[in-house]
């Protein structure tokens, strides 16, 4: 064709980008979303009356949905939970960490890449069952609760994509008042997370 001898192939790149379409371009999410994925988690326990702290490993999962913002903004409502149930001497002790927080996603980049930030409340919670030598045991604490992490959408067919997510959930839970057993004050959780999720649009 005439005149094609003096374009070169960055000529020819920028020409197919321009005629892509823009929702191409776009964060994998896109109107309303629903995320649901599970994994492992680790926990810190910190309190003002603790010699030291307590670090305990769990199953870890979550449930998101929201609706997108912009190209680079979604945001959402996060319920969060992470649940040890071989917990203490005789591994009778269940003790479940909760959050529910909105959060906001942010895409920096073209892509699936997103950095995580939401403010909420936190539950802690600790059931023991009765035994011959003790009676049950049960405790509950709420508070305020932090969370950021990262994340990224993987898209592997039309509307749905595989996450995986990193994230930290920081929570002041306040005193845990256990009968029997005494007063944990000034509880502080620190979770760290990770999960793989399924995300449909």
């Amino acid at each position: 064709m005439p005149g094609m001898s003096g374009w070169g192939p960055a000529t020819l790149l920028l020409m197919v980008l321009a005629a892509a379409p823009v929702s191409a371009q776009r964060p994998y999410r896109a109107g309303l979303w629903i995320e649901a994925g599970g994994g492992g988690g680790k926990i810190h326990i910190d309190c003002s009356n603790c010699a030291e702290s307590t670090v305990i490993y769990g199953s870890a999962g979550y449930l998101r949905g929201g609706a997108t913002f912009s190209d680079r903004i979604a945001w959402g409502l996060e319920l969060f939970s992470l649940l040890e149930d071989e917990f203490g001497a005789n591994d009778q002790i269940i003790l479940r960490q909760v959050t529910v927080s909105p959060v906001v996603l942010w895409y920096p980049w073209q892509g699936g890449v997103f950095v995580k930030g939401g403010v909420g409340i936190s539950r802690m919670s600790v059931d023991a069952p009765a035994t011959e030598d003790a009676p049950a045991i049960v405790g509950k604490a709420t508070g305020s609760s932090l969370t950021f992490g990262l994340g990224l959408d993987l898209p592997i067919h039309r509307g749905i994509a595989v996450t995986t997510n990193f994230g930290v959930y920081y929570s002041a839970n306040g005193d845990l008042v256990l009968p029997t057993v005494g007063t944990v004050d000034d509880m502080i959780t620190t979770v760290y997370q990770i999960n793989f999720a399924v995300t449909v649009r």
